[in-house]
Parts: C-alpha cells; sequence; structure tokens
C-alpha cells in the first residue's frame, strides 16, 4: 500500500479507536434495533458487520454480571454498570479471593491433615484465614470474580475454600510454589 492509500484507510477507520467503543456499542445496537433512526453512512458501516443481533444489543448494554440499578451502595450507574463503589468492592473481593488461593498455594501444606493419629494439635495459619483478605462469614455465598482460577470464572468463597482445602489440605500436602523454573512449576 502507498502512503496515500494508507492515509485514507486511517481517515475511513480512525474513529474506531478506543476512546470511542462505547459511543460505537451503543450506536450499533441502536442500529440493530432500528436502522432508520441512523444516517445512511452509519447503517451502511454497520451493516457491512457481521455480528449477531442480540449479541450486540447485549454488549452495549454492558456486562451480564454487572449490578442491577438502584443499589443502596451508590446512585445508579448508566445502562446497569457498576457504580465507582460497586467496582472497588468487586476489585477487592477478586483480589482477596486470589490472595487467598495464592496463600493455599504456597502454606495449604501447613493444614494438610498428615497426622493420622491427631497427637499434635493443628493451628490455621493466618493466612489460610478469609478474614485476613476481608472477608466475613457474610461473604461465603456470594459470587466472586475469579478470572478463571481455579477453573472459575466465578465462585463463592464457599466454593474456593472447598476446592482449596481438597487440593491443598488432605492426607498428602502439596507445596510447589517454592519452585523456581515456571516450566518445573507448571
Amino acid at each position: 500500500m502507498t502512503r496515500h492509500e494508507l492515509n485514507d484507510v486511517f481517515l475511513r477507520t480512525s474513529f474506531l479507536q478506543g476512546a470511542n467503543a462505547t459511543y460505537l456499542a451503543e450506536l450499533y445496537a441502536r442500529y440493530e434495533e432500528d436502522p432508520a433512526s441512523l444516517d445512511p453512512e452509519w447503517r451502511a458501516f454497520f451493516s457491512s458487520l457481521d455480528d449477531h443481533r442480540d449479541d450486540v444489543i447485549a454488549g452495549a448494554r454492558g456486562p451480564s454480571w454487572a449490578a442491577s440499578q438502584g443499589t443502596a451502595l451508590a446512585p445508579a450507574a448508566p445502562r446497569g454498570a457498576l457504580s465507582q463503589r460497586e467496582a472497588l468492592a468487586a476489585a477487592q473481593d477478586t483480589l482477596g479471593a486470589r490472595m487467598l488461593i495464592r496463600a493455599y498455594r504456597t502454606r495449604g501444606h501447613l493444614a494438610a491433615k498428615l497426622d493420622p493419629l491427631e497427637l499434635v494439635t493443628r493451628r490455621e495459619h493466618p493466612e489460610l484465614k478469609p478474614k485476613t483478605y476481608g472477608f466475613t462469614k457474610a461473604d461465603y455465598d456470594r459470587p466472586i470474580y475469579l478470572g478463571g482460577a481455579l477453573g472459575l470464572e466465578f465462585g463463592t468463597l464457599r466454593q474456593v475454600l472447598s476446592i482449596l482445602k481438597r487440593t491443598y489440605c488432605g492426607h498428602i500436602g502439596v507445596e510447589y510454589m517454592y519452585i523456581s523454573d515456571p516450566e518445573q512449576r507448571n
């Protein structure tokens, strides 16, 4: 392509940059709901795309896990998006859960049931307690975004603890995080 052709492509597509993503998603959803509501140029542009109507409309509404509007935490955000306070709380939950998972991977062997006669009293290591990461008993059944950790996109703290205890605290202690070679550790 010549420089002139590249400039022409840029001129025709520069509006697609990330800062306009929300606007374009909403415009695309509007097109899918009522094509006549847009100018002919936009209709031509969106008709050239091959997306499914329901996916386009759902995408413009925001993520399916977004909180419903009107929660008591903060004023409702547009289109079901999380308020700043809700987003911060969700991020803290995710970080706390991921830190708890990491703690079990590095310290879970300390809670393994290695004494079949139970002659030694085991004490729970502080790093293996959910309260260390800001969780209370009230948080155990609330979904938390895990991003694929433990094979779960979302999971409750109760599910996470069950998996962690079954994996790292059974009758055989598992501890491998000290291995520095990533390939060997995996």
